[in-house]
C-alpha cells in the first residue's frame, strides 16, 4: 500500500466533495467568493485551507494504515520464525533410533568362539575371536583376541581369522574378563560350550548352561548318532544353511540361540527333571 498509488483517487474524491460544498455554500451565501475577472459565469471556490486540511487528514489516516499493516506483517514474520525454530528444536529432541540404542544384556547370553592353532603344527587351539549376543540376537560383544603364543596355523578356512585381524585385537586377559563379567549369573547358551569355556579358562554353573550339542531330546527327535554339528542342527531345526565357507562366530552364536529358542520349553523341562533326579 503506497500513497502515490492512491493520490489521484484522493484528489478526485476531494474535488467531488469540494463541488458539493460549493453548492451548499452558494445557497447559504457564505464561504465563497465571486470571480469578477472571469468572462464566464462566476464560479465558487472552496478556501484552500479547507481543502488542504482535508488532504492532510486523509494522508495521516493513510500513513497510519500503512504503519499498522507493516507492524502486523512484522509480527506475522516473527511468529513464523519462532514457530519454525521451535519445530527445529523439537526435531533435535527426538529419541535416538534403534541403530544408536545400546542393547540390553538380559537374562540369556549366547556365546561362540573362533580358534587358531598354536604350538607344534598348530594342534593346540587358542582363542582368536569371541562373540556374544542377547536373547534378541543383538550383539553384545565381538572381540578379536591376540593369542599369547605364536600362531602356527590360522585355520582360516574354518575360523575366518587372518593375520590382519590381529591389528586391533585385544589381549587374552582383557577378553577373558569381558566374557566373565558378561555371563556371570546369567543363562549361557552355546554349541559344545564346554570347549569354548575351556579355551577361555572359565567355568559356569551347570544349571545355568544350555548346550545344544548335548541336548538328548534333539538327538532323539532328529535321529542323530553322536554329537550333531551346529550346521546340521541349523538345517534340521531352523531350515537355514550356515557355515557355507568360513565360519563366523556372530552367525554361529545367533544360530545357536535360535535353536535353543525353538525348543526352549522341552529343553528346560528336561533340565528340570534331571535336576530333580539328582536331588
Amino acid at each position: 500500500m503506497t500513497l502515490s498509488c492512491n493520490w489521484k483517487k484522493l484528489e478526485s474524491v476531494l474535488d467531488g466533495n469540494a463541488g458539493n460544498l460549493d453548492t451548499k455554500r452558494r445557497k447559504k451565501g457564505i464561504g465563497c467568493k465571486i470571480d469578477t475577472k472571469s468572462s464566464s459565469s462566476p464560479s465558487l471556490k472552496v478556501h484552500k485551507s479547507v481543502k488542504t486540511s482535508r488532504i492532510m487528514k486523509m494522508v495521516e489516516s493513510m500513513n497510519k494504515e500503512i504503519e499498522s499493516a507493516k507492524t502486523k506483517n512484522n509480527k506475522e514474520i516473527a511468529l513464523n520464525e519462532n514457530t519454525s525454530n521451535s519445530k527445529k528444536k523439537k526435531k533435535k529432541k527426538k529419541k535416538p533410533t534403534s541403530n544408536n540404542r545400546k542393547p540390553k544384556i538380559g537374562k540369556y547370553i549366547a556365546l561362540d568362539c573362533e580358534f587358531v592353532g598354536v604350538g607344534y603344527r598348530g594342534k593346540v587351539s587358542a582363542l582368536a575371536r569371541v562373540t556374544a549376543v542377547n536373547y534378541c540376537g543383538e550383539q553384545l560383544l565381538n572381540l578379536y583376541v591376540k593369542p599369547k603364543e605364536q600362531v602356527t596355523d590360522w585355520r582360516t578356512w574354518v575360523s575366518g581369522i587372518r593375520p590382519e585381524d590381529m591389528k586391533n585385537a585385544v589381549n587374552f586377559d582383557v577378553a577373558r574378563k569381558a566374557v566373565a563379567d558378561l555371563i556371570e549369573g546369567r543363562i549361557l547358551i552355546g554349541h559344545s560350550i564346554s570347549k569354548d569355556l575351556k579355551v577361555l579358562r572359565l567355568s559356569h554353573p551347570r544349571n545355568l548352561t544350555r548346550d545344544t550339542a548335548m541336548c538328548g531330546f534333539l538327538k532323539e527327535k532328529y535321529g542323530y548318532i553322536g554329537t550333531p554339528s551346529l550346521k546340521k542342527l541349523a538345517t534340521d531345526v531352523l531350515g537355514i544353511e550356515i557355515q557355507k565357507a568360513e565360519h563366523s562366530s556372530l552367525e554361529d552364536a545367533k544360530a545357536t540361540l535360535e535353536i535353543y529358542k525353538a525348543h526352549k520349553a522341552d529343553y528346560d523341562s528336561t533340565l528340570y527333571s534331571r535336576n530333580n533326579r539328582n536331588d
